[in-house]
């Protein structure tokens, strides 16, 4: 049997990849986790075969979690299913240890494909993550942006509020908005939540 856990912060989507799991023959699923540590915990307790991993957690995201898994756990296979497709993205799963990646927008089929092809000893990236996206992801990569202003869209793409930002930079509330209408200027982003999807689309070609 395939030992498998599943960490993630979105408990719909873990009781997702449960049923699909336990339904999917010499498959087992054995726990979940909300965040990274508690993931590591479960490792230190359980034998486990394959990590699937987001990449967006609350304590920690899913590159570092892999590189401590990798560190700790070495015979632990990782699969990242995550819904970033940039080609930066990809490169920091594999510069972390990942031996796959496999797009959240992809058929569950591929998931399974992906654990199978892992524990075989092999890499997999799934078949979405096209050449036309990595090629779309460069194009769309941060134009002359100051590393201040990628800093804050950083913090964006986190989910941190103006208000927020400003303590965190130790700035004035109006500095950060000026830095906000600076920067839909500069990528000609119209509309109030403009800037916010740009943050999160890209959030991987400006960190």
């Amino acid at each position: 049997m395939i030992k498998i856990a599943f960490a993630d912060d979105h408990q719909a989507l873990i009781d997702g990849v449960k049923m699909l799991v336990e339904n999917t023959p010499n498959f087992e699923f054995v726990d979940s986790a909300h965040h990274g540590n508690a993931m590591l915990k479960l490792l230190s307790h359980y034998p486990i075969d394959v990590v699937i991993t987001d990449l967006k957690m609350p304590d920690m995201d899913g590159f570092a979690l892999t590189e401590k898994i990798k560190e700790n756990f070495p015979k632990v296979k990782v699969v990242i299913f995550s819904m970033f497709d940039q080609q930066e993205a990809v490169d920091k799963g594999l510069k972390a240890g990942a031996d796959a990646y496999v797009l959240k927008t992809s058929s569950l089929d591929v998931l399974i494909k992906a654990v199978n092809e892992v524990v075989a000893g092999n890499k997999f990236y799934g078949h979405d993550i096209s050449s036309d996206s990595r090629e779309s992801s460069h194009a769309k990569q941060t134009p002359i942006l100051s590393a201040t202003e990628r800093k804050i869209l950083n913090f964006i793409a986190d989910g941190k509020t103006s208000e927020e930002i400003s303590e965190l930079q130790n700035c004035a509330l109006s500095t950060i908005y000026t830095h906000r209408k600076n920067m839909a200027f500069k990528l000609k982003l119209r509309g109030k939540n403009e800037l916010l999807k740009y943050a999160l689309v890209n959030k991987y070609n400006f960190s």
